[in-house]
């Protein structure tokens, strides 16, 4: 059993109810719920974006459902300069969460749907 990281957009898929994402997503997150599904800041706070209230969205993300994990400061400051290039760019769509991806280091999978993807090696949990 190895844990999931689980991407913003399918976990507000699923709190929204989107239209065109939501069954492809809550089936994801059905298929996996024999491993641990993982979130963390980064996640939390693109999560938040969408989400009126703290409550409502501490209550989607109950413990029991998503393990919190922590953050290196490494992957916080580097999440910070991709987000930086994409206020610059604008012209790609990019997610902090997915700095995060290469920051984790231990192989553990991502459940995520069709966004750019950037990788960042080296820096360990």
């Amino acid at each position: 059993m190895s844990e999931v990281l689980v991407d913003s957009n399918v976990i507000l898929d699923v709190v929204t109810e989107d239209s065109h994402w939501f069954e492809w997503s809550a089936e994801q997150l059905e298929s996996l719920s024999e491993d641990p599904l993982v979130i963390n800041p980064l996640i939390y706070t693109e999560i938040s974006v969408g989400i009126e209230r703290i409550e409502t969205l501490d209550e989607a993300l109950l413990c029991e459902y998503f393990r919190w994990d922590s953050l290196p400061w490494q992957a916080g400051f580097l999440a910070g300069k991709y987000f930086q290039q994409y206020r610059r760019a604008r012209s790609i769509r990019f997610h902090l969460v997915h700095c995060n991806n290469g920051s984790r280091g231990d192989g553990n999978r991502l459940v995520r749907r069709g966004y750019l993807e950037r990788s960042l090696s080296g820096i360990q949990k």
